[in-house]
């Protein structure tokens, strides 16, 4: 008997060039070539990462510009749901988690997936946390991308959250591992350059405010930031890189295309984040081989296992004392980036989309079973 593959429809607020985002590229694509019948809908734009979602052909759309509040999102979804009967929505982050499971719920989709990508640190407001706990029993499914992450969920979500499953993220862990590193030129850098970088968003919970501050305290002059990334807090940032003189020593890179390029050629990879979920950027980094620093927050200590430096999370004056200890120690950088691409190597995406596949066909096979 030939199996029909699933028609899968993953629903997110939006694509820019964010952790969650970048991990549903990379599983839809994965979904795609492993031949599952997938598609992508973003309810708003931006939609940066659309041009990645094209280059493997996994088809996708914008619903409408309008802000992520607009109830006709809702309305437009259910449409477009009715219209392609999809076996299992799949939603990520909190609009597209509310919108889905309603829409889904009332076109009539027998399986919707949730996966929750972050622990969530600031406080909800009280309508947010009515409406995920009113919406998450329309369901058939919660997923979070770690363990932290689940106990957060479940704490946000009561008895909703009990069934609630752990996969966590994954990378194609070849197109880092095996990148060419751009020489100190290419970067406008002086040859004897340290270079400790960082990819994300600028944004307040990524502590990078800590980060530069920690420079500040070194005196060292060849120790370069690069910070790669755009965001909301980049012109805060860049004051306090001048109100500390540091123009020279801390470079703002922006959104680049040559991402694994760069890893690999870091001394160091730095996140100093207040919060994360399962980063997607930390595990490419690992995957690079890169030596880590991270902050001690217990996401990111699990995450990498014992294959990166510690510090404290908010605390410059340790940020400063550890990458002084990192910097020094050429021939640790290479131990613990040999371990932290070890470790990055059990976080194929292609397991996580197999993980992801084994659920869809768990749930499909439950619901059929229960509709007999």
């Amino acid at each position: 008997m030939i199996l029909t593959p699933l028609r899968v429809v993953h629903v997110i607020n939006n694509l820019p060039v964010g952790g969650a985002e970048r991990f549903l590229v990379s599983l839809a694509s994965t979904q795609r070539r492993q031949g599952m019948d997938v598609e992508v809908v973003a309810l708003v734009p931006p939609t940066t990462l659309g041009v990645a979602l094209d280059v493997h052909a996994v088809p996708w759309r914008c619903l409408r510009s309008a802000r992520l509040n607009d109830l006709r999102l809702g309305w437009d979804l259910w449409r477009y749901l009715r219209r392609r009967r999809p076996d299992v929505v799949h939603t990520h982050l909190f609009y597209a988690d509310v919108c889905g499971r309603v829409a889904g719920r009332l076109a009539g989709v027998r399986i919707i997936v949730g996966t929750e990508h972050s622990t969530e640190a600031t406080p909800l407001s009280r309508r947010r946390r009515l409406l995920l706990r009113a919406t998450a029993p329309f369901a058939s499914r919660l997923v979070a991308v770690s363990e932290s992450v689940r106990h957060a969920a479940m704490a946000r979500l009561g008895n909703a959250a009990r069934n609630m499953e752990v996969i966590p993220n994954g990378i194609a862990i070849e197109e880092w591992a095996d990148a060419e590193p751009l020489e100190a030129a290419a970067l406008g850098l002086p040859a004897d350059a340290i270079r400790i970088g960082c990819v994300g968003r600028l944004a307040p919970e990524k502590g990078l405010d800590v980060l530069i501050e920690a420079l500040a305290r070194t005196p060292e002059p060849q120790w370069h930031l690069l910070l790669v990334g755009d965001g909301t807090e980049r012109g805060a940032l860049e004051a306090l890189v001048q109100r500390l003189q540091l123009s020279d020593r801390v470079h703002f890179l922006g959104w680049r295309t040559d991402v694994a390029r760069l890893l690999r050629s870091f001394d160091v990879f730095a996140m100093p984040s207040r919060y994360e979920g399962h980063s997607i950027a930390l595990l490419e980094a690992m995957a690079a081989g890169c030596a880590c620093v991270v902050s001690d927050i217990p996401e990111l200590v699990a995450q990498t296992n014992g294959a990166a430096w510690i510090a404290a999370a908010g605390d410059a004056g340790d940020w400063s004392r550890v990458l002084q200890e990192v910097v020094v120690a050429p021939g640790e950088r290479r131990t613990r980036g040999a371990a932290a691409r070890g470790v990055a190597a059990r976080s194929s995406i292609a397991v996580s989309a197999a993980k992801y596949d084994d659920l869809y066909m768990r749930l499909s096979r439950n619901h059929a079973g229960t509709a007999r």
